[in-house]
């Protein structure tokens, strides 16, 4: 076979597995899978220039260094979680690579050298790919790896910051120090650019923590949520023998009371359907919660659901963030437009590849040009500035993790919320 053939074809084989490694730990969708695609193409004519420059250790570094740009770039992540993305490709690959290489040393097949035998290479790294697409079609690495981010970002930084304190310390350094002022320089301005980070790293995490006593707080309202069914099942019985009763009375009566006795029961008793209304029992409760809090604010409340089965990629404590916020911000707009009709609509569909969750509400419609700076972080038209300003920023930000979008939509009738994720 073609010598300069099969060069390419190992290169090919060589770059693949940090393709489908770094693909499984985004969000599954159609624009991520072309941008893949792309990263490919990108990294693949990246490789031949470098490999054909021979630059040897230089070649690893330029190739990370590129791998962790382009994934920053592409799939919109910082450059922390772009290295621990690129970390775990080398975990994962390493040890098994370096079984494979031993095996093939075991065999005789590396006798020869592996760099000099373009066959062997790109049989070696055909391997590497299948074993990286077992990892991507059978290993739920993305969500492993998610569970963990926090940590690791920490543990990333704290490493990050030993090794540059190691690097500067050395004898060698030190001793050449007045040479090296401007690597000193750099290196001081990544430790104290990492420590901004690291507390940066705590606050995020203290945010996460106060979703999660959200979400907490939610499940602790079970029991109210319970007990209230069951107040509304003893007063459905008081309803029955009132309108029993009725039935003795002359027709004219029971037709202009019971008509409107029962509808007022039925308008009164319709949330409990929202407990039932989807598979979601987090999605039911907040939904119920969230109705009840409305008609006690005389708001009317609309929760329609096209699919029972519908999952949206965000964790529990995530869904009761983004709804619970989102809900509360309609209630505070209706609250403060006072229009004359008062009604709030969530809507949840799927359709083909594509879930969707709108929360609308009548009142003012949002002007164009605050469609974007209404998400930044800390803006709030509220008096009181203070803990204000990060509801739709952390909502926005929760959606973007998992690769979905938020809108505003101004019609006639309402103003509308709108999240979108396609997969």
């Amino acid at each position: 076979m073609n010598t300069e053939l099969m060069y390419y074809v190992r290169l090919f084989f060589q770059v693949l597995p940090l393709l489908i490694i770094l693909y499984s730990l985004q969000h599954k969708s159609k624009r991520n899978f072309k941008i893949s695609i792309l990263f490919l193409v990108i990294i693949y004519i990246s490789n031949v220039y470098i490999d054909i420059l021979d630059l040897e250790l230089y070649s690893f570094i330029i190739m990370t260094l590129m791998a962790i740009f382009l994934n920053s770039f592409f799939f919109k992540k910082d450059v922390i979680d772009s290295s621990i993305d690129y970390a775990v490709f080398i975990v994962i690959g390493f040890p098994v690579g370096l079984f494979f290489e031993l095996a093939f040393t075991f065999i005789g097949l590396l006798n020869i050298g592996i760099e000099n035998d373009e066959v062997i290479m790109s049989f070696y790294m055909f391997l590497m790919s299948i074993y990286s697409i077992i990892i991507f079609l059978f290993v739920p690495l993305k969500k492993v790896v998610d569970r963990y981010r926090s940590i690791l970002r920490k543990s990333f930084l704290i490493i990050f910051n030993v090794f540059i304190f190691y690097f500067i310390s050395r004898e060698d350094f030190l001793i050449n120090s007045s040479r090296n002022i401007t690597i000193i320089f750099l290196s001081y301005l990544a430790i104290i650019m990492s420590s901004i980070f690291i507390v940066k790293e705590y606050w995020s995490a203290k945010n996460k923590e106060s979703l999660k006593r959200q979400h907490a707080e939610l499940l602790e309202n079970f029991d109210s949520i319970i007990e209230d069914i069951r107040s509304k099942q003893h007063d459905f019985k008081n309803h029955i023998t009132t309108l029993k009763n009725l039935c003795f009375t002359d027709k004219e009566t029971y037709e202009k009371i019971a008509s409107s006795y029962i509808s007022s029961t039925i308008e009164e008793n319709s949330n409990i359907d929202y407990l039932t209304i989807s598979n979601n029992k987090i999605i039911n409760s907040i939904v119920y919660i969230k109705s009840c809090l409305c008609n006690s604010k005389d708001i009317k409340f609309v929760f329609e659901c096209s699919n029972k089965d519908i999952q949206f990629p965000l964790e529990d404590y995530e869904i009761t963030s983004v709804i619970s916020n989102l809900v509360d911000n309609a209630i505070e707009s209706i609250e403060s437009s006072n229009p004359s009709r008062k009604e709030i609509l969530l809507k949840i569909t799927s359709c083909e590849k594509k879930k969707s969750l709108q929360v609308s509400n009548t009142g003012n419609p949002i002007p164009y040009e605050l469609h974007k700076k209404i998400f930044s972080k800390g803006y709030t038209t509220k008096k009181n500035k203070t803990s204000h300003g990060y509801g739709l920023y952390n909502i926005k930000k929760i959606i973007q993790k998992q690769g979905g979008h938020i809108f505003i939509i101004n019609n006639d009738s309402y103003v509308t919320f709108e999240i979108l994720f396609e997969s």
